[in-house]
């Protein structure tokens, strides 16, 4: 499978799996919403993956940034970046309600931002599962980062 079916593949999967996640949690408590629950994540993980997720995957692999940490963070930032694009324009349309998050707009924070990385993982985990074992070397964000002499 050539680089860039996995990587179309990577940006069709990756955005599913939060949505995924939340679906089969509620799936023993709310089975009823589960869909819906599925369908809003999907929303927000496109939503964010599109305009952000794909200039910085280029100037990621670019820069040789292709591994494991790397992902986990962008993943992590992307999530965070869905929970805003889910909770800025209420709180634009009532801005009152600012004071009433309190505690649970970190909390949903912490918990998008965690399945962010869970995405970046899946993004990560892609060419691996497509057969390409040595897709990236290093767990660490330490590609294109070395220092070259003038020798």
């Amino acid at each position: 499978m050539s680089l860039g079916i996995r990587t179309l593949a990577g940006f069709a999967i990756s955005p599913l799996v939060p949505g995924a996640i939340i679906a089969l949690l509620a799936l023993r408590t709310e089975p009823e919403l589960s869909l819906w629950y599925f369908k809003l994540g999907a929303a927000l993980g496109f939503a964010s993956a599109v305009p952000f997720g794909i200039p910085l995957h280029w100037l990621m692999a670019k820069n040789n940034w292709t591994s494991l940490t790397c992902y986990l963070l962008l993943g992590l930032v992307l999530g965070a970046v869905s929970f805003l694009i889910a909770i800025v324009p209420p709180l634009i349309a009532a801005p009152q309600a600012i004071q009433s998050l309190g505690f649970w707009a970190m909390a949903y924070l912490m918990i998008c931002s965690l399945l962010g990385c869970l995405s970046g993982l899946a993004f990560w985990l892609t060419p691996h599962l497509a057969g390409d074992r040595n897709a990236h070397e290093s767990i660490f964000c330490d590609g294109g980062m070395e220092v070259k002499s003038n020798e």
